[in-house]
């Protein structure tokens, strides 16, 4: 949170910055669901053929 602020007072870095934060965090949890998802089925797969 401080850093937030430190970000807030800089007028240079204030908008760009502050509004791609939630940007990189949608983006962040997005991709973890999706490699999440894809190592899931990889191991399903993987269990299926080598479970007799």
């Amino acid at each position: 949170m401080a850093l937030l602020g430190l970000m807030w007072n800089d007028t240079a870095v204030r908008c760009r910055t502050l509004l791609l934060v939630p940007v990189v965090a949608a983006t962040l949890v997005g991709s973890w669901f999706a490699v999440r998802r894809r190592v899931a089925r990889t191991a399903d797969g993987e269990l299926s053929r080598l479970t007799p």
